[in-house]
């Protein structure tokens, strides 16, 4: 009985060990390390002609316990953090709060506000970790911009290190071989290509896509990621 309970403490203590925090915008998680861009405004400002960047960016543990979220300004330019609570703004934000496992919150990043209009780019950098181990601490770096320089391909990375665009060329990087598919689309949702692939590294021609905007999907072999693209 005494070695039937220690194998149970060990397999609680090694589940509870393994338990890990991720970070997910649109229904799509964000691996650790990765750039990812985002346009989204609040409406209720771009009524005034303001702008203000609301991507809805959650993190989810897989554990009870205390998380902290960290926001650091990579360019200057101060932003929100509404994480757990009172919202705060600056340049170098700290948010604790007590997460149920399983449970996923918007961290509730902004970046802009009722005086700033025009052309704009916030970039920060976003930590997480649970308070009481650092070694588990997961970022990623987010773009929030409206300026079309930024968000044309080729400019800047794409919403995950494993996709990367240079002119009408696609370029796809993954840890191994396996079958992906990768779509695109136009804004509206219309599918305007796909591709089956299977090789870890590889490039696909956007030649015959006409100019504007268009959706990216990669699904598969446990890859899902998205982002925005726009051909000149």
């Amino acid at each position: 009985m005494k070695k039937i309970f220690t194998l149970l403490v060990l397999f609680a203590t090694a589940l509870t060990a393994s338990a890990q925090l991720s970070f997910t915008m649109d229904g799509n998680t964000i691996e650790n390390g990765a750039t990812i861009t985002s346009s989204k405004v609040d409406p209720s400002f771009a009524e005034f002609g303001s702008v203000m960047f609301k991507p809805y960016v959650f993190v989810s543990s897989e554990k009870a316990g205390n998380v902290t979220v960290e926001v650091k300004a990579l360019d200057g330019r101060s932003v929100g953090l509404c994480f757990g609570g009172n919202c705060i703004s600056g340049k170098n934000l700290s948010k604790t709060k007590d997460m149920t496992a399983g449970e996923s919150v918007d961290i509730e990043l902004d970046g802009g506000g009722m005086m700033v209009k025009g052309t704009q780019t916030y970039k920060c950098e976003v930590t997480a970790y649970y308070t009481s181990d650092r070694s588990s601490t997961i970022s990623f770096t987010i773009i929030m911009t409206n300026d079309p320089t930024v968000l044309a391909v080729g400019s800047v990375e794409a919403e995950n290190d494993g996709v990367m665009f240079d002119g009408r060329t696609m370029s796809y990087t993954f840890a191994a071989a396996a079958p992906r598919t990768v779509s695109l689309y136009t804004v509206s949702g219309k599918q305007v290509a796909q591709w089956n692939v299977d090789a870890a590294v590889g490039t696909l021609s956007l030649d015959n896509l006409k100019n504007g905007t268009y959706v990216y999907a990669v699904k598969g072999a446990g890859t899902n990621i998205s982002g925005k693209v726009v051909l000149k």
